[in-house]
This record gives structure tokens, sequence and C-alpha cells, in this order.
């Protein structure tokens, strides 16, 4: 199935989309933490519907980020993986610091209870977020040198 049209540029295209969706997956589940349950509440809702809908929510930022991975796998096995080896790197470091910082921290603080690492768990997850946007950035600005490439240059 051709969605694209250049089936050349598929793999590009398909990696800045996984892009933009796993920043908004990021984004969508820091408010899924933050924010929802406080607006469900200013909504009138009890607490059984507030737990019901907030797993909803969770269980959808789960998916969003499985399929937001697929996608990105989709793009990478249709791509010149030496072309943007600069820019994956670059995602993957943050991804990895993000990790390390968000996770991490929320790890740490579930055993031990020291508040002070809540003030570090925002950081990654600005990481994360900044890390899903590095493709697109990365990729769509070689989408037209792509097109003009000839299937013979190695």
């Amino acid at each position: 199935m051709e969605i694209w049209g250049d089936t050349d540029m598929q793999g590009s295209k398909w990696l800045a989309v996984a892009g933009v969706l796993g920043s908004a997956a990021v984004l969508l589940g820091a408010f899924g933490a933050h924010g929802l349950p406080k607006w469900l509440a200013e909504q009138g809702r009890d607490v059984a519907t507030i737990a019901i809908r907030v797993d909803n929510y969770e269980t959808a930022v789960r998916y969003h980020f499985y399929h937001t991975l697929a996608i990105g796998m989709l793009g990478m096995l249709d791509r010149d993986r030496d072309r943007k080896a600069r820019g994956i790197n670059w995602a993957g470091g943050m991804w990895l610091a993000g990790i390390m910082l968000f996770s991490g921290s929320l790890y740490v603080l579930v055993f031990t209870e020291i508040r002070a690492l809540g003030m570090v768990v925002p950081l990654g997850g600005v990481l994360l977020a900044m890390a899903w946007l590095v493709l697109p950035v990365v990729i769509v600005p070689s989408l037209g040198a792509s097109a003009t490439r000839s299937p013979y240059d190695q």
C-alpha cells in the first residue's frame, strides 16, 4: 500500500511522523499524571470515576507510545541508516539521559521518599520530548535531497 506516493521518501516521512507522535505521547502522559485527575475533580467527577478515567487515559498513552515506536521502526527499515547517524545519536543520547533522569528519579523516589528528586523528573520529561522532536528536525530538511538522489548514488 503506497500512502506517501514517492517510495524513496517513505521511511523519512514515517520517522518524521513518529517524532511528532512520540513528543505528543510524552506531553500527553505528563498531563495525565499531573493535570487530568485535578481537571476531572473540577468537573465534579467522583473518586471512582476519576480512577477509571485516569486508568483509561494511561492505557491510551501506553498504546500511543507502543505504536509510535512501531511507526518509527517501520521508517527505520526503509532508511539509509548511515545518512542520519548524527541525529539518531543525538536522539538516542537524549532518550537515555531522559530515561535516567525521569524514570530513575521516580524509581528512587518511590523507594526512598527523597522528595527533592521530584525536581529532576520534569527535566527528564523535557529531554524525552525533545529527543522525539529531533527525528523530524533531522529528517524533514533532507526530504527534498532524497527525492533528487539517483538510485545509483551509493
